[in-house]
């Protein structure tokens, strides 16, 4: 969608084409389109265009008598012809009396116009309820709003409400250029913190002004023209790259349901890490050194054990697929049980996994969202590839170990049938994604050997 730079390139843009043009007739060529207007467009017929102004990711043409409010949404364009060319998706044309038109275009139908009388402008909702720009805010107007805001500071200046103008790629720019996190509580960000993001917000958009916006999939500011500020973006769509600053590698994940790209080191963002192993390799050991080093560790083995001893839900699931059998003499899941069913019929795991992998993908996203402000998150997912929850991490340690070292862990564990339990776990991709392991660790059977390969695995997440 476009933002506040790309917006304003467009107005830059109109101004020289359209101003002081007289309107002889107006073609609403899709119903949509104004999807919002109280008016009819006709009557902007005989208005002369005396100017176009915007506000935020607003424009507004202003007439003799009206306001013509418009929001490109995203694909919204507004095209110039001298001839009698039109373009594929054209919603809306104005005609001029020198024989030219404005056709606005929109192959979505997304967009939005709204008419009004210069006498009644101040009834729009856009003009009531939009934030002040990055250019007009002060730290005494933006710090209250942000102060008393849970949201990540992310997700706030998304907030039209809250700073209009800035979208998706700014907001990410801007963020990276003041080094806060964008999981950072908005109440939590300090007077400074404010002074910085509308210093950063004042000097990356008018950078992207200058450069005609950003052109990253569909926005053009006119026919055959880009934007060239996306070869400047530093994280946005840099995801993979390295940091200018620090060369750690700029990581992606979703937050609010829109991507966001960030450093980890430059905005002191936890990196997420997965633990990925097979059956008795070593996981919980590995687990316990990074607790005893004060890293929040969220293990699903320990998730799916409290599922099923507290999980009222699960246990009517489990009563519906297997059964009463399945439960236990205090009316909980047999976890023996279930192993015996799955044994006997390996077709039945998708029924487990059906629920057990949304309910451990959910509690592990808000243990995420608890700990963002921890150097590491550590995620130890048995079936980390398998329910693709892979997507979550940002590295990924795998422990690899031979069968021998299994069966033996196994039987420290008291496993009370080793061949179930290997078989059952068969599943396991391991050694299929070895290429999509970030740092492999070979658990050659003693502590010793893997608190040594733990050591030297930490030290290498800390660093990069």
């Amino acid at each position: 969608m476009p933002e506040l730079p790309e917006v304003e390139t467009v107005r830059l843009n109109l101004v020289n084409l359209v101003k002081d043009k007289t309107i002889t007739k107006v073609d609403v060529l899709d119903k949509r389109i104004p999807s919002t207007s109280k008016l009819d467009l006709s009557l902007l017929n005989k208005q002369t265009i005396i100017n176009i102004h915007r506000l935020g990711k607003y424009l507004f043409f202003e007439f003799n008598d009206y306001i013509l409010i418009s929001h490109l949404r995203m694909e919204g364009k507004y095209y110039y012809y001298e001839d009698e060319e039109e373009s594929t998706h054209a919603r809306v044309i104005f005609y001029f009396n020198d024989n030219t038109k404005l056709i606005y275009d929109d192959v979505r139908r997304f967009g939005t116009m709204e008419l009004f009388t210069k006498d009644n402008i101040y009834e729009s909702k856009v003009i009531k309820t939009l934030g002040k720009e990055p250019f007009s805010h002060t730290v005494e107007s933006l710090y209250p709003l942000l102060n008393k805001s849970n949201l990540p500071i992310k997700t706030a200046l998304l907030d039209q409400h809250i700073i209009s103008g800035i979208g998706n790629i700014y907001a990410d720019e801007i963020l990276y250029d003041c080094k806060i996190s964008p999981f950072k509580k908005a109440s939590e960000i300090t007077k400074e913190e404010t002074l910085n993001i509308i210093n950063s917000s004042i000097k990356i958009l008018n950078d992207a002004i200058s450069l005609g916006g950003s052109t990253i999939k569909s926005y053009h500011p006119g026919r055959n023209i880009d934007g060239k500020f996306q070869q400047n973006l530093k994280v946005y769509n840099n995801a993979g790259n390295k940091c200018e600053i620090c060369n750690s590698k700029i990581l992606k994940t979703f937050l609010g349901g829109r991507g966001t790209s960030y450093c980890p080191h430059c905005q002191n963002v936890g990196k997420i890490i997965g633990i990925y192993g097979k059956i008795a390799s070593g996981k919980s050991t590995l687990l316990n050194y990074f607790k005893e080093d004060n890293f929040p560790v969220f293990s699903a083995d320990d998730e799916v054990a409290n599922i099923y001893k507290n999980d009222i839900k699960f246990t009517a699931y489990c009563v519906h697929h297997f059964g009463e059998a399945c439960l236990n003499e205090r009316n909980k899941v047999n976890k023996e049980f279930i192993k015996q069913v799955l044994f006997s019929d390996r077709d039945k795991i998708k029924i487990l996994e059906d629920y057990l992998h949304p309910e451990v993908k959910n509690r592990a996203i808000n243990f995420i969202k608890k700990n963002r402000n921890s150097k590491l998150i550590i995620l130890e997912i048995p079936l980390l590839f398998e329910s693709k929850m892979d997507t979550m991490c940002d590295y990924i340690v795998g422990l690899d170990v031979t069968l021998d070292i299994q069966i033996k862990n196994l039987n420290r564990r008291n496993s009370k049938n080793v061949s179930m339990d290997l078989l059952i776990n068969s599943t396991s991709k391991f050694d299929k994604v070895v290429d999509k392991l970030d740092y492999i660790i070979h658990n050659l059977g003693t502590l010793e050997d893997l608190k040594n390969e733990y050591i030297k695995t930490k030290n290498a997440l800390l660093s990069i």
